[in-house]
């Protein structure tokens, strides 16, 4: 290891933070010195061959063997989350991601999260990725920052997530609402399109991500993806306010629910369209709040609500989606590592067959380290496709063998 690449190991946080599921190493520095692009190479276009590059981790050294691990798995874009020192000008783990994948060729796609300057909660709570700017002062100042971030990686990323996980409670404090999003949805994408028009750029702005279709109505205070969607639509009134949409595409719980299974998603309040038999009736739903899906079916759903609101089909990103694997297995939360490839290469089967699924980005990489601290609940260690020593899973395999089967996706 050079003295250069020691000096940026020093400056890493020992424990990582999660957002969504994904750590934000805050103190990680440039090798470069610098957060200009390592290569001056365009991003190459989206793809269904995506990673989640971070994990809770304990070993500093391990963050910078991320990028690297996922191109030799055959991984075209990665995903990563702005922390809240972004606010203040501290893009050393965001540059370095970004320097990472231009250096080996790859995409990177950004998402935002809440800052201290925009928090409309008071007081401002520890994790301040959750709390949302929700009034007119707030959703100023938010805009000040995201047009920072635009033109702070101008010519680096194109791709953006407007937020992550809307419709849950612990992603948008204090409860999620369907109008405040969609008021922060129309600043923002005014935001892009200013930056497009002063500088001549193209940067895309994709509508957050909605997460988990079977929700109650009363689970904890969050809405289910379909009935959240459906709201914020509403709220827009067919106003352009997207270029995109993204999805957090899992199946509760992990062991019971593969792609080929018929889930209990809530389409509650979703009106059903005239000479149809149900809201979705591609997918066989029928005029109750339940529809019973398979994980296709739940994308399907998703596309057609932009549709039934007047958007047309639009390019979706599922921005974060998988399965665990156990090398020790145990009960449905903790199934093999042979049934997370099985999974895996039935959920590939279905996003090949979906013209408007432009990319994907499997969660995660790499397994948590064990025993580390995570708010997450212990079967959400096992997504990775490697195991946390970077070993190859059965499903690290088979990703790497369709990624080289399906070079142009």
């Amino acid at each position: 290891m050079t003295l250069r690449a020691r000096r940026l190991c020093s400056g890493v946080v020992a424990v990582a933070l999660a957002t969504s599921g994904a750590a934000a190493l805050a103190q990680a520095r440039d090798p470069a010195g610098h957060h200009g692009p390592a290569s001056t190479r365009g991003q190459p276009k989206p793809s269904l061959f995506g990673v989640d590059t971070s994990t809770y981790d304990k070993k500093k050294g391990d963050f910078f063997k991320n990028v690297p691990a996922a191109k030799a798995l055959g991984v075209r874009w990665i995903r990563w989350t702005l922390g809240p020192k972004s606010a203040v000008g501290d893009y050393a783990a965001a540059g370095y991601l970004v320097n990472q994948a231009r250096a080996h060729g790859m995409g990177i796609f950004l998402s935002f999260a809440g800052i201290p300057e925009a928090c409309s909660l008071r007081p401002v709570p520890a994790n301040v990725r959750d709390c949302p700017p929700t009034t007119p002062t707030d959703r100023r100042h938010y805009e000040a920052y995201v047009r920072r971030v635009l033109l702070h990686f101008r010519g680096k990323v194109t791709y953006y997530e407007s937020w992550r996980n809307p419709n849950l409670k612990g992603s948008w404090s204090p409860r999620p609402s369907a109008a405040e999003y969609a008021a922060l949805l129309r600043a923002d994408y005014a935001t892009f399109q200013s930056v497009n028009h002063r500088y001549h750029t193209h940067l895309k702005l994709l509508f957050a991500s909605p997460i988990n279709f079977g929700l109650l109505p009363q689970h904890h205070g969050s809405i289910a993806a379909l009935p959240y969607t459906h709201n914020v639509l509403a709220d827009l009134h067919r106003v352009k306010a997207f270029n995109g949409i993204a999805l957090h595409a899992y199946r509760y719980p992990p062991g019971k629910f593969g792609p080929f299974a018929h889930g209990y998603d809530r389409v509650d309040n979703i009106p059903i369209p005239r000479h149809a038999r149900g809201p979705f009736p591609a997918e066989g739903c029928d005029r109750t709040p339940v529809c019973h899906m398979t994980w296709a079916g739940e994308l399907r759903a998703y596309e057609q609500e932009f549709k039934e609101h007047g958007y047309g089909t639009q390019p979706l990103w599922v921005t974060e989606f998988g399965w665990p694997g156990n090398s020790i297995p145990n009960g449905p939360y903790y199934p093999s590592t042979t049934v997370q490839k099985r999974y895996l290469e039935q959920a590939y089967g279905v996003l090949l067959k979906l013209h408007f699924v432009k990319a994907a980005f499997w969660y995660d990489v790499r397994n948590y380290q064990p025993g580390v601290k995570t708010g997450d609940p212990p079967w959400r260690f096992h997504y990775g496709l490697l195991e946390y020593d970077f070993q190859r899973k059965p499903a690290g395999a088979a990703f790497t063998a369709l990624a080289r089967a399906h070079p142009g996706r």
